[in-house]
């Protein structure tokens, strides 16, 4: 027969390893979108990268033509040294590759400024604030229950 003074049990209330894992589970799971966040912007940032090396490379090949212009030239005209002026061809085809080399040159640097990870830091400051902002409501929540004691 059941005791009718027994203290009723109190509601289910979890105790400290279900607490425990609920924390776990919550840290997990912001960690894990932030990992799925980071890996979309690597992504974008390999992408970039080998933009970057694509341009570099047409920029060796361009600045290699361009010499190998320069040398042609400069044999083929030494043959038409009476009939043509050879300097303004040479001239043209140097400055052609040296115009091909600067242009892929400033486009690959454009692209090195280019922010990777922007929207990763920028979660992430959010998320610091968040905290901050928690830290000290907890502090002032802590500090008045001080107070009126």
């Amino acid at each position: 027969m059941a005791n009718p003074n027994a203290i009723p049990p109190e509601p289910d209330m979890p105790g400290l390893p279900e607490s425990i894992r609920l924390m776990l589970a919550s840290a997990v799971g912001y960690l894990g979108a932030r990992w799925e966040l980071f890996s979309l912007e690597a992504k974008d940032a390999a992408s970039n990268y080998v933009k970057i090396v694509i341009l570099l490379v047409v920029a060796v090949a361009a600045l290699v033509f361009g010499m190998v212009c320069f040398l042609c030239s400069l044999l083929y005209l030494i043959a038409w040294l009476a009939y043509w002026h050879w300097g303004w061809v040479f001239f043209g085809f140097g400055f052609l590759a040296l115009l091909i080399t600067i242009f892929c040159a400033l486009v690959a640097k454009h692209r090195f400024s280019v922010a990777n990870f922007a929207t990763t830091a920028a979660e992430l400051k959010k998320d610091k604030e968040w905290l901050s902002q928690t830290k000290n409501a907890t502090r002032s929540q802590n500090l008045s229950v001080v107070r009126t004691n």
